[in-house]
């Protein structure tokens, strides 16, 4: 399955996240590559294993290099950007808008901070809206103009709107992905009863004046504490604007508040609060829920038929997060850690599985490539599950934010 170019990709993807964040235990499996021979596996791997470490050789003092052009970019260009941006005040926006973003790449959970305050907001009576990048979308590499995701829509795919915008719209509320200001501009024009918009990775853009900002912190924080590429930062502390909120991302692991607020030398009044997991339910690719049970009662019989364990199929940034919670719920699996944001994922699942009757089990967010892609009929609807999580966040948190809008 795997060619040797692949492996080399996921070997140095590891290598790199270990740089970013010391002592972070990455997950991920090349053992069910079809190797002739068991003699061609160990070559393989031998190989795999020297080539990654020659490549690393050169990465580090490239690191160096682009960190120390990246610190000057911000002195002289993007310093001067921030300070405009968060210095001038233009008059407020209506409806107001609300910037959720972190500090570090990818994976502290700003999506989900973003949908369970959405479904929170929702019953509250408030309608809100969300502007999305969309990220590795069609719309986003290719420059295309604004456009709403409707779900909806048969010709609805992930491949153009991006797998984020698809998962926050599953939430029935308009999400708009593309150039922000045009974004903006199209929600008032098609929403004008809009009460708040949301900007989902919006703390580091600077087209939008945003009304409030909150910081998504998860449990590896900081990791390295260097600027990207070296580290994982997109900018260091202390920050040069106010935070009107923080969300520590709780899923997997608990995080001290204190420590959390020392690290990112952040106001200790700022309201906070944790994002938690309060229960879990299955979906299969036609978006209908199951609860744990009926799944635990499908993997055993298939466990039973074939003599194979479920494949735990993560494409995210951290895979070790979704199979760490799989082992919580008492699942015996196997894993496999595929490219985060793979536009591709159906194509390499479908290619992967073959003619296999084994159970898939997978994140939302790689479920949304499924769901939404145009190879859905050629799935097994018995065979791929995805874990919904259901989160919470704390209501006095929450209340802060209607009581502002």
């Amino acid at each position: 399955m795997f060619t040797n170019s692949i492996k080399i990709k996921r070997k140095y993807t590891e290598r790199l996240l270990s740089h970013w964040y010391p002592g972070l235990q990455i997950s991920y499996s090349y053992q069910y590559s079809k190797q002739k021979s068991k003699k061609a596996e160990m070559f393989s791997d031998f190989f795999t294993n020297v080539i990654t470490n020659i490549i690393w050789l050169f990465t580090i003092p490239t690191l160096v290099f682009l960190t120390f052009c990246n610190y000057l970019f911000i002195i002289f260009f993007k310093k001067r950007s921030w300070a405009e941006t968060f210095a001038i005040k233009t008059p407020t926006a209506s409806p107001k808008i609300l910037a959720i973003g972190n500090l570090t790449l990818g994976g502290s959970g700003k999506t989900p901070t973003t949908i369970c305050l959405v479904r929170n907001l929702l019953a509250q009576g408030i309608k809100p809206a969300v502007i999305s990048r969309g990220y590795k979308s069609e719309i986003d590499s290719q420059n295309k103009k604004s456009q709403f995701v409707e779900i909806k829509s048969t010709n609805c795919s992930f491949r153009e709107f991006g797998d984020e915008p698809c998962l926050i719209a599953e939430t029935g509320v308009p999400v708009c992905v593309g150039n922000r200001l045009n974004s903006l501009k199209k929600i008032n024009l098609e929403y004008p009863n809009t009460d708040l918009i949301l900007l989902d990775d919006g703390l580091q853009q600077t087209e939008i004046q945003c009304d409030k900002k909150i910081l998504v912190i998860d449990d590896r924080l900081l990791g390295n504490e260097r600027l990207f590429p070296y580290g994982p930062l997109r900018e260091k502390p202390p920050l040069k604007y106010n935070l009107d909120g923080v969300v520590l991302n709780s899923v997997s692991d608990q995080i001290n508040c204190e420590v959390a607020f020392e690290k990112f030398k952040l106001d200790k009044k700022t309201p906070s609060s944790h994002l938690k997991l309060s229960s879990v339910t299955w979906k299969n690719i036609k978006n209908e829920e199951f609860d744990s049970e009926f799944i635990q009662k499908k993997i055993d019989n298939n466990y039973r038929k074939f003599k194979i364990k479920p494949l735990a199929i993560a494409g995210i940034a951290f895979p070790d997060r979704f199979f760490k919670l799989l082992v919580k719920l008492g699942i015996d699996f196997e894993p496999l850690w595929l490219e985060n944001h793979d536009i591709n994922f159906e194509k390499n699942l479908l290619d992967y599985l073959n003619f296999s009757q084994r159970i898939v089990l997978m994140t939302e967010k790689d479920g949304v490539r499924i769901i939404y892609s145009e190879n859905d009929s050629k799935l097994n609807i018995d065979q791929i599950w995805i874990l919904k999580l259901n989160l919470t966040i704390e209501p006095t948190f929450v209340k802060k934010i209607t009581d502002w809008i």
